[in-house]
């Protein structure tokens, strides 16, 4: 990691994730590796104002520290590699659907209820389909440069793009054989 500074960057990037997904056993381990290959924990403990000792004891296996001692912790590493987080979330409530049909469980026997029914189309599902999966990528971790790269391409009006137009509009080819 001290020969390879992207590598711990991935690293630092992946323990953030892991602990915003709720897998805190495995983000204090790396957190835990990440330090012993770079920092140390007795630079770690100067810069954070508390003991080696205890730092090891929070991010151990049965460790459980504050979420105050993790975001110090967090922080003290950010600062000693040089690091500058960016957080691109995608948060939303992740709906249940009933795939255009809504049933009255009031009703006799669950009968369907024509008022009730959602006249949603199939390329509507798959739309929003779509949508779930890409929801479901909700963290992305970018370098600064990246981050301002990514943000300038969504903002770029689209571009009209002849070859691709052309690819899309013939048959696939085992619909022209017949």
């Amino acid at each position: 990691m001290q020969r390879d500074p992207d590598f711990a960057r991935a690293m630092f990037g992946e323990a953030i994730t892991l602990f915003l997904d709720g897998e805190h056993g495995t983000a204090k381990r790396m957190l835990r590796d990440l330090v012993n290959a770079t920092v140390g924990f007795e630079c770690l403990a100067q810069e954070v104002g508390t003991p080696a000792k205890s730092l090891h004891r929070m991010l151990s296996a049965n460790g459980n520290p504050t979420l105050s001692n993790i975001s110090t912790i967090v922080s003290a590493i950010k600062r000693v590699l040089r690091l500058e987080v960016s957080l691109l979330a995608i948060v939303r409530e992740h709906p249940e659907r009933t795939d255009g049909v809504n049933i009255d469980m009031g009703s006799p026997a669950g009968n369907i209820d024509p008022a009730v029914v959602d006249a949603t189309t199939d390329e509507e599902i798959a739309h929003q389909e779509v949508q779930d999966d890409l929801a479901d990528r909700r963290y992305f971790l970018l370098s600064t440069e990246k981050y301002e790269e990514f943000f300038n391409l969504l903002e770029r009006p689209a571009q009209s793009n002849p070859g691709l137009a052309t690819l899309l509009s013939r048959k696939a080819p085992w619909e022209s054989q017949g």
